[in-house]
């Protein structure tokens, strides 16, 4: 739990980058990633987890990915390098979980914004921001 607050904390404040400036900085994404690939490994060698549900957690990055590369550029590839860089540490469950929440509100906050005219067809989110939700939600919800 301590690795997720570590990686939660830093999410954050790539949501406050990323709401300011419509970027992350590299090293946003470097850290968790790394703090990620030593509880994965810590957690493989001392068998708490096995290689391919660690595998598994990465889907849901790589589909976001997918969608970015459909989308030419409509959403931004960070988002899916974050959350592939972040997921090992929470597991395939909460990742999912965050990822579903994660849209949901994104749709949500669309559809407001719409409707209240403060944004158009065209205008674009940040998405970290809702990840940050989504992961802390799941965190919640999988004590």
């Amino acid at each position: 739990m301590f690795i997720n607050i570590i990686i939660l904390a830093t999410l954050v404040l790539a949501s406050i980058s990323d709401i300011k400036n419509k970027t992350v900085p590299m090293w946003m994404i470097i850290i968790p990633g790394l703090v990620s690939l030593a509880s994965s490994a810590y957690r493989i060698i001392f068998c708490i987890k096995d290689v391919t549900e660690i595998g598994y957690s990465l889907i849901p990055g790589l589909f976001l990915i997918l969608i970015a590369f459909i989308a030419r550029g409509a959403m931004g590839y960070g988002d899916g390098i974050m959350l592939m860089a972040v997921a090992p540490a929470f597991g395939v469950e909460k990742v999912c979980f965050g990822l579903m929440l994660a849209l949901f509100l994104s749709a949500a906050s669309s559809i407001i914004l719409l409707i209240v005219k403060k944004a158009g067809r065209h205008t674009s989110l940040p998405f970290i921001p809702f990840l940050t939700i989504g992961l802390g939600g799941a965190s919640i919800a999988f004590l």
